[in-house]
């Protein structure tokens, strides 16, 4: 063999070794799976990294991956109906094996109980919710997501006069559809929103069934995709409101309430939020509605990115039903990370809300309400005192 062959030869295999250490080398961090204290599987429970205020979703199948470069991480598993888990873990040069085992959780009722005649609990939590709504809608000038978008489904029947014609065009009944979506999407106030779409795959059709607009579309807003808001200023006006209990959550009360229409349709929600009480953010939702036919369920996990703000970091979405002869059945898992956040300097102070109905109004709050201040435009016109809403 020739020297210089032999020289490149052996320059080769050098590179392939430092290649596969090097792969080696970076391949670490922490893997697992979530399951029940009876050993059912939860799929698309939200895997969070405190230290890095980042995180993933499980798959369906309850399993996690996550890459990280060596060091001491918290990590925290989360999912709607169970208690959260924290644990610490250190990461060296190999992967970790992290399993979680979630227990389901429980609710302690308020020491204020509902008796006859007497108000709901939930109300107050609802009145200061939807009173603090705007400064969340408004709390951050900027936020940049990466946002993991996979979608599931297929048609399973269609008007038999049209079956033909579809099959023309390339649509079959039962044929999965398949979507699989990495973008970055820039929010920037009032109302501006920029997608750079870094990669994408899709077979099949989805029935214009895509959930971007409730991943675009922030449940502080009045609507969403033209269903009204349960924190909407006209809210009470569409809904009544119960308190199920509360819970502590990353060092932060949760109340649980249940949204109920006053008058069953569409444009309206059901099911259940959940509001982090003094901060009156939402913790977490579990709503359904329907449209143009079709049942939707929405459900989202949120977390805190930044002091005092929580964003969504896991979503689900299910659509299913019968539409003009039209039915199916499809699924989405969105996973919205990697959180860069600008604060809006205008609203460096935190708001203190208070429901003229159940608290009393000191002289102080009193003389602040009569002065002509910037924040006309709040929802009943005063950022430190709610007004009262009618329920």
């Amino acid at each position: 063999m020739r020297p210089d062959y032999k020289i490149f030869i052996q320059s080769v295999f050098l590179l392939l070794i430092s290649v596969v250490v090097g792969g080696s080398v970076l391949a670490q961090g922490i893997r697992g799976k979530v399951v029940s204290s009876e050993g059912e599987l939860l799929p698309y429970a939200s895997v969070y990294i405190r230290n890095l205020g980042d995180g993933v979703p499980t798959n369906q199948d309850g399993r996690y991956e996550y890459k990280l470069d060596p060091g001491v991480y918290d990590v925290l598993i989360q999912f709607l109906g169970y208690k959260s888990q924290l644990k610490a873990v250190e990461v060296g040069e190999q992967w970790v094996d992290l399993d979680f085992v979630l227990e389901p959780q429980v609710y302690t009722l308020s020491e204020v109980e509902v008796r006859a005649g007497q108000e709901d609990p939930a109300l107050t939590i609802m009145r200061k919710a939807i009173s603090k709504a705007k400064f969340h809608r408004l709390q951050l000038q900027q936020y940049s997501m990466t946002v993991y978008l996979k979608g599931t489904g297929q048609l399973t029947d269609a008007p038999f006069f049209l079956k033909k014609t579809l099959e023309k065009e390339g649509l079959k009944l039962n044929e999965a559809y398949t979507s699989e979506s990495v973008s970055r999407i820039t929010f920037t106030q009032p109302n501006k929103v920029e997608e750079k779409v870094i990669s994408i795959r899709t077979n099949g059709d989805n029935q214009s069934t895509s959930p971007a607009p409730y991943i675009q579309t922030s449940f502080y807003q009045e609507k969403i995709n033209d269903i009204i808001s349960p924190l909407s200023r006209s809210a009470f006006t569409y809904y009544r409101f119960t308190y199920e209990g509360s819970f502590f959550d990353q060092d932060v009360l949760v109340n649980k309430i249940k949204v109920t229409p006053r008058s069953r349709g569409e444009r309206v929600f059901e099911g259940y939020i959940y509001i982090i009480e003094d901060l009156w953010a939402i913790h977490s939702l579990n709503l359904k509605t329907s449209l143009l036919g079709f049942d939707i369920q929405a459900t989202q996990q949120y977390a805190p990115v930044a002091e005092n703000v929580w964003m969504p970091l896991t979503h689900t979405y299910r659509f299913g039903g019968k539409f003009f002869g039209f039915e199916g059945e499809f699924k989405y898992l969105a996973s919205t990370r990697e959180y860069e956040v600008t604060l809006n300097p205008d609203l460096a102070y935190v708001p203190e809300i208070i429901d003229e109905k159940v608290q009393e109004v000191t002289e102080d709050v009193a003389d602040f309400k009569k002065r002509n201040l910037p924040w006309s435009n709040w929802p009943k016109s005063n950022p430190l005192l709610e007004k009262n809403i009618e329920s």
